[in-house]
């Protein structure tokens, strides 16, 4: 995902590779991207345009004509290193031997002469550019506000839009179209037992500073909180709740947002773990509100109720103003058409292949956006299988494990009916994202940190948080 410095990068790739859970590494990821995406805006970052063509093994086989009986050459734009899209090119190519698709590398940037996206956006509008965008997972709604993509719609319905999350494309809509589409996505939320949450199934941000001051005494939000981190968790959930992207205005010199920048101001100013630090051990001593929940495959859905064993849960997801606080995270790849492109249908074929059975099934990271394939992946989770050993013996398969630092790891031979039906109703809940963008992020969080420190009120940090807030996204829908 685009937001994640190197470090994390790697360590999820490792823990998707090896299909395992790192509880304390989770922790770090879900509270700590706070710092991981302030921490990333500081390193220098090129603007210079990259290119690797994807073609046939050799040049007779370049040119042979399409099955329509011509040629076909596609350039896509991909915002940074994606290895999924160059493995979703070289299988496509399988099937469509004649076709060239180059791959040309943008990056994005804080520099307006170096930002890939100011850069790919004047391209377009002078006719150049590519004929596929992929946003990759850095994804944000501004990244389309300047309506030089294609609406999606259209194809999508030519397919079916019955086949598809609707409900997860629809939270990638602008205005009245969908002018980025992803091919797989994740899910955040919130667990915690249901006893502790007061019955609630969700709430509001109001409402969770409530429950919480109730419980001051005897827990802890959640572990390893601290200012920012609570501000950073809060804010990925619900920041669109004070920008409208669609009108370009901003609301973060209101009470509510005061109230909540006051709220995150209670917790310390640096995370403190002990060596010997256990986060099972924590909720299991119910010293802890809140349990973070990342779902990126069907076999995480088990860890809450390893977690909390067998008390009952609420997912109640991040303090929003909605029924559902349960947020969608993008995939790998986040695919557009540019207005410029000359082959639209050609264009489109790619991605409606990606969205596709056969390519849907490739997906390495995410669930799939495309009910068939995840329907499939949900069957295969819910089977036992079974292997004889070296002695004859017939074995249950671990298809995945949770691993906590320091204890033995739980294997998972099948998740239950149960499960599988929960993880149904938490992607039907599920009505908004977190595709944010960097820049605004950053923004909030550097003028936040001068109120924690004590260097400005209140009432100025919002004043100047809604006015370089206001700027900016005035900019970017202009």
């Amino acid at each position: 995902m685009g937001k994640h410095d190197q470090g994390l990068v790697t360590l999820k790739q490792s823990v998707r590779k090896q299909k395992k859970v790192y509880f304390r590494n989770r922790w770090i990821f879900v509270f700590l991207f706070t710092i991981i995406i302030f921490g990333a805006a500081c390193v220098g970052r090129s603007g210079e345009e990259k290119s690797s063509a994807v073609e046939s093994a050799d040049a007779a086989d370049a040119g042979e004509p399409d099955l329509a009986g011509e040629p076909v050459n596609l350039t896509i734009a991909m915002f940074e290193e994606n290895g999924e899209l160059r493995r979703q090119v070289e299988a496509f190519r399988q099937s469509h031997p004649a076709w060239k698709i180059e791959i040309q590398t943008y990056t994005r940037s804080d520099q307006p002469e170096e930002d890939g996206i100011a850069r790919l956006q004047r391209e377009v509008m002078a006719g150049k550019g590519p004929d596929i965008i992929d946003f990759g997972g850095g994804f944000s709604i501004s990244d389309i506000a300047g309506c030089y993509t294609e609406d999606l719609m259209t194809y999508l319905a030519r397919e079916g839009m019955e086949d598809y999350f609707e409900n997860i494309l629809s939270v990638f809509r602008y205005k009245d179209g969908l002018y980025a589409v992803p091919t797989g996505f994740a899910l955040h939320s919130f667990a915690g037992t249901t006893e502790n949450l007061g019955g609630l199934e969700h709430w509001n941000i109001a409402e969770m500073m409530e429950c919480y001051e109730r419980q001051r005494a005897d827990r802890i939000l959640v572990p390893g909180e601290t200012k920012k981190q609570v501000l950073g968790w809060i804010l990925s959930g619900n920041i669109n709740y004070y920008i409208d992207w669609e009108t370009g205005t901003c609301a973060f010199d209101g009470q509510e947002f005061q109230d909540m920048l006051a709220f995150c101001n209670l917790f310390p100013d640096t995370l403190k773990m002990a060596e010997d630090y256990s986060v099972k051990q924590i909720f299991a001593d119910n010293k802890a509100l809140l349990m973070p929940v990342l779902i990126e495959d069907v076999y995480q859905i088990c860890e809450e109720e390893y977690i909390f064993e067998e008390k009952s849960i609420t997912y109640i997801g991040f303090p929003v103003e909605g029924e559902s606080g349960t947020v969608v995270t993008p995939g790998r790849s986040v695919l557009a058409i540019s207005k410029s492109s000359k082959q639209k249908e050609r264009a489109w074929e790619f991605i409606a292949w990606c969205l596709g059975e056969e390519g849907q099934s490739q997906l390495k990271w995410g669930l799939p956006v495309r009910k068939s394939v995840f329907e499939a992946q949900l069957q295969n989770a819910l089977e036992a299988e079974y292997e004889i050993d070296s002695e004859g013996n017939r074995k249950p398969v671990v298809k995945n494990q949770i691993l906590f630092e320091g204890e033995e790891p739980v294997e998972i031979y099948a998740i239950s009916e149960a499960q599988a039906e929960k993880l149904r109703e938490l992607i039907a809940s599920a009505e908004m994202h977190n595709a944010l963008d960097d820049r605004l992020y950053r923004i909030l969080l550097e003028e936040a940190d001068y109120y924690f420190n004590g260097d400005k009120t209140l009432e100025e940090t919002a004043r100047v948080i809604q006015g370089r807030a206001q700027m900016y996204v005035s900019e970017r829908v202009k």
